[in-house]
C-alpha cells in the first residue's frame, strides 16, 4: 500500500511540474512580449531558447536543433529507466522525478515552438541571472538532490 501511495505521489509532483510549467509559459506569452517588471528583484519576459542552458547550442540548423531534441529525449527515457530500476529498489526517486518532468515540459516547448520558452529574470540593479522557467528550476534542484543522494545513500 505504501508503494502504490507513494507512486501515485511521485506522479502527482511529476503531473504538478508540467502542468504548472506550460501554463506558466502560456501566460508569459501572453503577457511577457516586453519586459514585465514586477518587483526590483523579478522580471518577465519571453525568450525562446532554442539550445539547452544558458543558450549553449542556440545557433544550431534545423537538423542540429532537431537531433539535440532527439538526444534530449533520449536522456529523458534513459533517466526513466533508471528512475524506474531505482524505484522497485525501495529509493526515493523524487530528485529524478524533478528532473524528467522538468525536461518533458521542456521537450513539449522544443516540439511546440522550435524552442524551450524561457521568461523568469532574476536581478539586482544591473545585475541579472540568465533567463529560465519553471522546469529549468526543477531540473536543477534535482540534479542537486541527485547529487545530494549520491553521497549520503549506502
Amino acid at each position: 500500500m505504501k508503494k502504490i501511495l507513494n507512486t501515485f505521489f511521485l506522479i502527482f509532483v511529476g503531473t504538478v511540474i508540467i502542468v504548472a510549467d506550460q501554463l506558466t509559459k502560456l501566460w508569459a506569452l501572453q503577457n511577457c512580449k516586453n519586459e514585465l517588471v514586477i518587483n526590483n528583484f523579478l522580471s518577465c519576459h519571453q525568450v525562446f531558447n532554442p539550445g539547452i542552458s544558458w543558450s549553449l547550442f542556440d545557433n544550431l540548423n534545423s537538423f542540429g536543433f532537431w537531433s539535440l531534441t532527439f538526444f534530449i529525449f533520449l536522456i529523458i527515457v534513459a533517466l526513466s529507466v533508471y528512475a524506474y530500476r531505482r524505484f522497485k529498489e525501495g529509493y526515493n526517486i523524487i530528485a529524478e522525478i524533478l528532473v524528467i518532468s522538468g525536461a518533458a515540459s521542456n521537450l513539449v516547448d522544443r516540439i511546440l515552438y522550435n524552442a524551450v520558452v524561457d521568461f523568469i529574470i532574476l536581478h539586482y540593479g544591473e545585475w541579472k541571472f540568465p533567463v529560465f522557467n519553471i522546469a529549468d528550476s526543477a531540473i536543477t534542484f534535482g540534479v542537486f538532490l541527485m547529487l545530494f543522494n549520491l553521497f549520503t545513500e549506502k
